[in-house]
């Protein structure tokens, strides 16, 4: 009991249970044992419960929000009711799904030229927006998504090249009608360009917009005979 106590009054956790369990297989049942053991729960919990919490606070300074979430989650388990833990829970749980929607984003630009997605992602960069206090990680990731929203906002001329029989039409961009040059202003991103003409096979041609360079002309037009 003596050695027990002692380790307990210093909070060596592992070295009380080991001796107060010691001394229950000698007195089984002793109240002062029991006591000892239920103060060593008590003692690992509390330590559970100010370790989580520091631990937590200092992955959201350094913006670790996944993290967080999860060592708030640790220190839930153990004490299911704790305001702190509730509330750092809540706000690690939104900045993290927050920081995935913008990784996602700036990891696929390429998505930036459907018109849902960049609605999407400007939803989100208003929302980034809006967060205080920022830190740093937040506002790299928010400087970096008005670039490519700029970019994948800012058209680029297209040369659109055909046999002047053939009818064109570029889908999200609408039916040209035949023609043999044709210029268009198009936003960077992934487009498909149909050419029909009687008694000939369609002609599929799928090409990408490119934002800042000089795009090759696009060629469209039907060759092949039924």
């Amino acid at each position: 009991m003596s050695e027990g106590l002692e380790a307990l009054d210093q909070g060596r956790w592992e070295a009380a249970r080991s001796a107060l369990e010691r001394a229950a297989g000698i007195r089984p049942g002793a109240p002062e044992v029991i006591d000892g053991l239920a103060r060593v729960e008590a003692g690992q919990r509390r330590e559970v419960l100010i370790h989580g919490t520091r631990r937590a606070l200092e992955l959201e300074r350094a913006e670790a929000w996944r993290e967080a979430e999860k060592t708030y989650l640790a220190v839930l388990a153990v004490d299911p009711e704790s305001a702190v833990a509730l509330d750092g829970h809540d706000r690690a749980a939104a900045r993290a799904d927050l920081d995935d929607k913008l990784e996602y984003h700036l990891q696929n630009p390429g998505r930036l030229s459907s018109p849902a997605v960049f609605e999407d992602s400007a939803a989100i960069l208003e929302e980034a927006r809006a967060v205080s206090p920022g830190g740093p990680r937040l506002r790299a990731q928010v400087s970096r998504l008005e670039e490519l929203l700029e970019t994948a906002s800012r058209p680029v001329r297209v040369l659109i090249e055909s046999d002047g029989l053939t009818e064109i039409v570029i889908y999200r961009v609408g039916k040209l009608g035949s023609f043999l040059r044709r210029e268009l202003n198009l936003r960077p991103g992934s487009y498909t360009a149909v050419g029909g003409r009687p008694g000939f096979r369609d002609a599929r041609v799928r090409f990408e917009v490119t934002p800042g360079s000089s795009q090759k002309p696009v060629v469209v037009q039907c060759t092949d005979r039924l």
